[in-house]
């Protein structure tokens, strides 16, 4: 009976294990697209705020994308961590907008319900 036990003891204990990827991320790394709560104008940049789902969360990257006339720019959080508070905070990250060509452009950051937030930026 107790070469059982260990044998059931030792299998757990196996399959418990944790697994790496190439990246070092691990199996608790998960990446998402986070919707963007508010932005402020600081100096000649734009500091995006968001809320990511738990206390692992952080900012990952800007994803940036031109379609029909319009800068879209949505923010991609990161996940590291097993074990995580169950809090929603906000986080927050500078954005440097670099243009190609002078003129009018219009900055669209992907917001929470489809509300998204447009900025219009006149570069000279």
């Amino acid at each position: 009976m107790r070469t059982i036990y260990l044998l059931l003891t030792v299998a757990l204990l196996s399959s418990c294990s944790r697994k790496t990827t190439p990246d070092g991320g691990g199996d608790c790394t998960k990446y998402a697209i986070v919707p963007v709560s508010r932005i402020e104008h600081v100096n000649d940049s734009i500091k995006v705020y968001f809320h990511v789902m738990n206390g692992c969360g952080q900012f990952n990257k800007f994803i940036e994308k031109d379609s029909a006339g319009a800068h879209i720019v949505t923010v991609q959080a990161i996940y590291k961590g097993c074990f995580c508070t169950m809090d929603i905070p906000e986080r927050s990250a500078s954005y440097k907008f670099k243009p190609n060509k002078p003129g009018t452009s219009f900055l669209t950051f992907r917001g929470e319900d489809g509300n998204d937030i447009t900025e219009t930026i006149d570069v000279k």
